[in-house]
């Protein structure tokens, strides 16, 4: 089961694997009325290349592979065109991006959309991969070898999801507290495992 839909019918009181923006997508698409109740520490999506030193080594007709989901792929093409790749329109409808919104290529990269899941798989057969950082992290992939990791911004900061009716409830209080304590804050700077992650703005109290 989805694990949106499993949180929406009650099946879990929570899950952890997505962004604000994400969630928003799924809660339309389903019909439910899930919220992010604390963020998380977060491992954002990197640009990486198995053939490549250096983004200096881009070349006319590179093949860059990015996720084919609306919201990612705009994640993707901002670190495109951060690193002087590409330029974009203005005002991207996150829910809506595509290629499309790419509005000049002086390189010619030629764009290999795929499942997010597959960035890492794709990593061996193209110049330069955008890939997730869970995926990235799933699959052995270092955040601090990337040649250029995302600035992320608060909508693409991880949350914990829960139904919107239970947002009152002692669990989510309870959630929230354990994501704040200092113990948990001092466990992921102490981790080398984290080096790279986003951290919330509460990790600065």
């Amino acid at each position: 089961m989805q694990p949106n839909v499993a949180v929406a019918q009650g099946e879990i009181d929570a899950n952890v694997f997505q962004h604000s923006l994400y969630l928003e997508s799924i809660n339309k698409r389903e019909g439910i009325n899930l919220i992010g109740a604390v963020q998380v520490p977060t491992p954002p999506m990197g640009l990486y290349s198995k053939k490549h030193k250096s983004l200096d080594e881009i070349s006319d007709g590179a093949q860059v592979n990015l996720p084919n989901e609306p919201v990612n792929m705009l994640r993707a093409l901002t670190i495109l065109k951060e690193v002087g790749w590409i330029t974009l329109k203005d005002n991207i409808d996150p829910l809506q991006t595509s290629l499309n919104d790419v509005t000049s290529n002086p390189h010619n990269i030629k764009f290999v959309p795929t499942e997010p899941a597959q960035g890492p798989q794709a990593l061996q057969d193209v110049d330069f991969a955008a890939i997730q950082g869970n995926f990235a992290i799933a699959n052995n992939i270092k955040l601090t070898t990337a040649l250029k990791l995302e600035n992320m911004t608060d909508p693409f900061t991880n949350i914990v999801a829960v139904d919107s009716k239970n947002k009152d409830k002692q669990f989510v209080k309870d959630i929230i507290e354990g994501y704040h304590s200092q113990e948990f804050k001092d466990y992921i700077k102490s981790n080398s495992d984290y080096e790279g992650y986003r951290l919330p703005a509460y990790f600065n109290d």
